[in-house]
């Protein structure tokens, strides 16, 4: 999942130049709700509730993403949208989950390689980077409520839920928005296909099927792995020269990923094993 969200950086980026951000969000969340249209013969008033509040969040956060895309750099989109990794674990003392101290290690390390990775040094915060902010506070609240309001079997029900919420809400704000404009073309269709199909449909049901086995820190700390991806991708398919910095930014990702979730995994193995 991170991977495929890592690569949604440079392509989003890139396809702003040609649609704007409340009809890219609006086009590619309806496509992904399309894809889930089976799933939702199973729909209860309990799975719509609790769907349509998730929705709320994944709203707020995506469509916050791709407007503060079009106002920012990719680097320091993604830098933003990965604070939710020092929110996530003290979120969660709402519910009084209190964070271990490899947890908070891990996010630590997670977060001093994205400051590496997007260098944000590199000039004040702008109105896209304070959008990009508001994005990071509805994704740390998403995974909060992925982790106390999904159950087993009902992941793609929820999803086309949720999907339906951004696509709604996104439409809804577009008469709001002003200018909506579409230069369509191939590398606008692309980036709508791929980031509604893989980023979206796939992306998502990974999320709601497997981060019940993990801590909530522990998975907002996998989640900034896309940072690393991101910076991969965008060297490998853009060009985009990597300094010592970003190299360096993406050991420490990888780093607090092991922190966080190895080696707490490893130490419950080897005590199993004692008893």
């Amino acid at each position: 999942m991170a991977v495929f969200w890592g690569l949604t950086f440079p392509v989003i980026n890139g396809a702003l130049r040609d649609i704007s951000p409340p009809l890219f969000v609006t086009v590619r969340f309806t496509l992904a709700t399309l894809l889930c249209l089976p799933f939702l013969r199973k729909l209860t008033w309990s799975l719509l509730g609790r769907g349509a509040l998730i929705g709320l969040t994944v709203f707020a956060g995506y469509f916050l993403q791709t407007w503060g895309l079009a106002l920012t750099t990719p680097a320091r989109s993604a830098f933003l949208t990965s604070l939710y990794v020092i929110l996530v674990p003290f979120l969660g003392m709402l519910w009084r989950e209190k964070p271990g101290w490899l947890v908070l290690l891990g996010s630590l390390a997670a977060f001093a390689g994205t400051v590496l990775l997007a260098r944000p040094e590199a000039g004040g915060l702008g109105i896209g980077d304070w959008i990009t902010i508001g994005c990071a506070v509805s994704f740390a609240f998403q995974i909060l409520l992925v982790a106390r309001l999904v159950k087993l079997g009902e992941e793609m029900t929820l999803a086309a839920v949720q999907f339906a919420m951004v696509a709604a809400g996104s439409a809804l704000i577009m008469p709001l928005w002003g200018a909506i404009y579409w230069v369509v073309n191939w590398e606008t269709i692309a980036a709508l296909v791929y980031t509604a199909v893989v980023a979206t449909w796939i992306g998502l049901w990974l999320q709601l099927r497997y981060q019940r086995y993990l801590a909530m820190g522990a998975a907002a700390v996998i989640y900034t792995s896309e940072m690393a991806f991101a910076a991969m991708f965008g060297f490998l398919i853009f060009g985009q020269m990597l300094t010592f910095a970003e190299i360096g930014g993406g050991l420490l990702i990888a780093v607090g990923v092991v922190i966080s979730t190895v080696i707490p995994m490893l130490r419950t193995t080897a005590h199993r094993n004692r008893v």
